[in-house]
């Protein structure tokens, strides 16, 4: 190799961040090279990127005098005294003023290098002001064409718009007959991010052929595999890479990110994680910035798997022990201490930080979270918000997500539920700006931090209201049918699932999504799926699958999932969601009066009430006993009839206490809805309809019960009353505060189920010409056609609807029809034909 091929090398090692390869390529070049001091420029900038201030200083200080290499090499001397533990105010100030003294009268090659040390650091801005200078004074330099490229596909704020770096880097490239590495790898960079994959591997292939002894082409085939999110291949050829160079750190961080992203192999993981540890520890010694990326990289996408967070933990607090007082590592253990639940350990750490430098923004960031994690009085709410306003002081107000999201922690829920759901969303949205442009990789998965955006859709599920099954009808009408808080996490699990297929907490809240969403057998398949990947000790799945279970009425097979989770964790009886099941299912069972207790004990654990008619003081909720505000009101609703089923005076009397306690708790939140609804049907428990009636009508269009509401109202002036206009101006009044499929199906169930059949079939063309795709309200609209014995009708209907190829179901009901008019030939060519398209 030639001096060209190891200045390609060092800036290579030096933008992945691979400090001590990038000085050891430098001394291996100054050592081939004694005559180019740039090497010895090079080393001094790898000394002091890695921490190394002092030799740094020793290595460069002959150097700042020369016309070359000075100016650059003071530049960096700035930098180094700068991060030296105890400043030299005084050499400092001489520096500067040589680089203010200096800074107008350099040469290309000195402001190139200058550009160099200027990218190397992040500064992309400054770096492409002194590669200006030097393409004014020599526009002929392939060196600065090459950096500039870099520096614009290195920062967000100049991603290509057009192919003119595909000519200049080509252009480059002939120039050294195919041998300039560094040209050669930002061309695989600009097709990486224009997704041209088969170029970019062109490019690598031929780079390969030039250079059949270095290792670098089969890492960014690697990295251009795993770009084109081609996991199969890029595994495969990080086990090439392992295979060839045991202890190669970028292969072992790749195969063990998609260890877990691909399919949440943690044992794999862990496993390939200590390898590259030792590797780091072995190829990069004393790089303790790329040891803290990847406890890090590891950490946010593994699901918060406890072997996993250990070597995680352990090793940060190994690298603060050699480089103790660093804010970003104390601030770090913090955050690792928080994703393993140790709270008071993460104060103290994000504390110690806050005492090196109390303007830390993520260090202050972490001390709030922490603060939120317990259930306070009115006076360290006061204190959090304090505190949220000042980091927003700290950003100069510009939006932040974690910020945003812990503003949202923070709401009260019986006033700002819809600005909490807003400020997530923002969040989630703001969030996915800053990493949507990187090119899928390491860095890319860094930045979208899964367990963040995981912990934003998991606060947006806390939010969504329970469901609840309407009278009139049973239909699937899709994604549009889903309440604002669903269809927002299923997006933000859309994003997460791009990049990690296989992440269990993912898959685990997708599942929760589908049973909220009414799709009970999608969310049994999914959980039954997780524990054959996960095992049986994943308790969080058996408990959500008893819940499905239970809402299915399935109750024994329900008790059986509760007893499986019960019997791989015995904490399990701390979780409310354990006794409220449990519960149900003694109901069910008639066992009333020990579901009286698994109801109160449900109740004990979220900070209810421990004795009716008491009320209890809050606790400091944890992650696995906090559980959402709809399922709370679900425990207080399930106490209060289980008491009056019980019968007895005495009950009837505490379930009256209970109902008031609810009001009280619940009182402007969207939750209240449901309790207004169980408020009317004891109000007609006791012949009181009218306030039934009364309790009802004040649930507003705005409130998330409001359907509910109406069809429980409607059904009362039917049913108590015989009042059919009423009972259809329930539904009318419906479809005006909310004209979507839903309201018009249910006006037209509604209208048919007091013999309105051409007002019932207008609701359903109606709901058809809303969502004209949706073949289950196609179906609907012709059965109800022959139910009323429209059956010209219905024939021309389904005729002009089998026409579109989403509605072949309605060729079965076609056939019924035909089958119904006796017209029997008919109704076997229908499914004659319908056969044939099948095959």
């Amino acid at each position: 190799m030639d001096s060209n091929d190891f200045k390609s090398l060092v800036l290579y090692y030096g933008r992945l961040r691979f400090y001590n390869s990038m000085q050891k390529t430098a001394l291996d070049g100054l050592a081939r090279f004694p005559m180019q001091s740039e090497f010895r420029l090079f080393n001094g900038i790898a000394l002091a990127l890695g921490n190394h201030m002092q030799e740094c200083i020793r290595e460069l200080n002959p150097l700042k005098n020369d016309s070359e290499l000075g100016f650059a090499a003071t530049m960096t001397l700035i930098y180094a005294h700068k991060h030296c533990r105890l400043m030299d105010t005084d050499a400092i100030d001489a520096l500067e003023q040589r680089v203010e003294h200096g800074g107008s009268n350099l040469s290309s090659g000195s402001c190139y290098y200058t550009a160099v040390f200027l990218y190397l650091v992040g500064e992309f801005e400054g770096a492409l002001d002194y590669i200006g200078r030097s393409m004014k004074i020599d526009g002929n330099s392939d060196h600065a064409l090459v950096l500039k490229a870099w520096c614009e596909l290195s920062s967000s704020a100049h991603q290509p718009a057009n192919g003119k770096w595909q000519s200049t880097l080509e252009g480059c490239i002939a120039r050294s007959n195919g041998k300039n590495i560094d040209a050669s790898l930002a061309l695989v960079r600009f097709f990486q991010q224009r997704r041209q994959f088969d170029a970019a591997l062109s490019v690598i292939n031929k780079l390969s052929m030039r250079f059949p002894d270095i290792s670098i082409p089969l890492i960014e085939k690697m990295e251009t595999q795993l770009t084109a999110l081609d996991w199969d291949n890029a595994l495969e050829t990080a086990n090439r890479v392992v295979n060839m160079e045991p202890f190669n750190v970028a292969a072992l961080r790749t195969r063990g990110m998609l260890n877990i992203v691909r399919e949440s192999n943690f044992k794999a993981a862990a496993a390939t994680l200590q390898q590259l540890l030792v590797s780091v520890e072995r190829i990069e010694p004393s790089n303790l910035t790329l040891v803290v990326e990847i406890c890090q990289l590891f950490s946010r996408i593994c699901s918060r798997n406890k072997e996993l967070l250990k070597l995680t933990l352990r090793c940060i607090e190994k690298v603060n022990e050699m480089n103790p007082g660093d804010v970003s590592i104390l601030t770090e253990i913090g955050y690792q201490k928080l994703l393993i639940d140790n709270v008071p350990d993460a104060e103290l750490a994000f504390r110690s930080a806050c005492n090196v430098d109390s303007t830390n923004f993520d260090a202050l960031c972490g001390l709030t979270l922490c603060k939120l994690k317990y259930r306070g009085d009115l006076e360290s709410k006061q204190q959090i918000q304090q505190q949220l306003a000042y980091l927003m002081k700290l950003t100069d107000y510009k939006p932040e997500p974690l910020v945003m999201y812990m503003s949202a922690l923070l709401a009260d829920s019986k006033e700002q539920e819809a600005s909490t759901v807003q400020l997530l969303v923002e969040a989630a949205e703001i969030h996915f700006k800053k990493f949507n442009a990187l090119p899928y990789g390491v860095e890319y998965v860094c930045s979208m931090n899964p367990d963040f955006m995981l912990d934003i859709c998991g606060e947006l599920i806390r939010h969504t209201p329970a469901p609840i099954k309407e009278v009139y009808y049973d239909l699937d009408l899709g994604p549009e049918s889903l309440h604002i808080t669903l269809k927002h996490s299923l997006n933000i699990l859309d994003i997460v699932f791009h990049s990690c297929p296989g992440h269990q907490g993912a898959l685990f809240l997708q599942a929760k999504l589908e049973f909220l969403s009414g799709e009970h057998s999608k969310a049994i398949s999914r959980l039954q799926h997780i524990l054959n990947l996960f095992g049986d000790t994943f308790t969080e799945a058996h408990l959500l699958l008893a819940q499905v279970l239970v809402e299915k009425k399935q109750y024994f097979q329900g008790l059986e999932y509760l007893e499986l989770a019960l019997a791989q964790n015995f904490t399990v009886r701390e979780r409310p969601m354990y006794h409220l099941l449990k519960g149900i299912i003694l109901k069910h069972q008639q066992k009333l009066s020990e579901a009286h207790q698994s109801f109160q004990l449900a109740l004990k654990l979220v900070g209810g009430m421990s004795t009716v008619g008491q009320r209890h003081d809050y606790i400091a909720p944890t992650d696995n006993n906090t559980i959402t505000s709809s399922d709370k009101m679900t425990i207080y609703i399930e106490l209060i009839y289980v008491l009056r089923e019980m019968g007895d005076v005495q009950g009837i009397f505490e379930s009256e206490r209970i109902l008031q306690s609810a009001i009280e708790e619940f009182n402007g939140t969207t939750e209240m809805g449901r309790l207004v609804i169980a408020h009317s049907q004891l109000m007609l428990e006791k012949c009181n309809v009218t306030e039934a009636i009364n309790l009802l009508s004040t649930i507003k269009p705005d409130q998330s019960y409001y359907i509910q509401a109406k069809t429980h109202l409607a059904n009362i002036y039917l049913k108590y009353q015989k009042n059919r206009n009423a009972f259809s101006q329930c539904f009318k009044e419906l479809v005006e505060a909310r004209p979507e499929p839903r309201s018009y199906l249910m006006l037209g169930e509604a209208y048919l189920s007091i013999q309105e059949t051409d007002m019932a079939i207008e609701a359903y063309r109606k709901a058809c010409s809303i969502c004209p795709t949706n073949a289950l309200l196609a179906r609907k609209l012709g059965r109800s056609y022959v139910k009323t014995h429209q059956y010209t009708k219905a024939l021309k209907y389904y005729h002009e609807a089998i026409q579109n190829p989403g509605y072949s179901a309605l060729k079965l009901d076609l056939a019924e029809l035909f089958l119904q008019l006796k017209q029997f030939q008919n109704a076997a060519d229908i499914l004659s034909d319908s056969d044939k398209q099948n095959v």
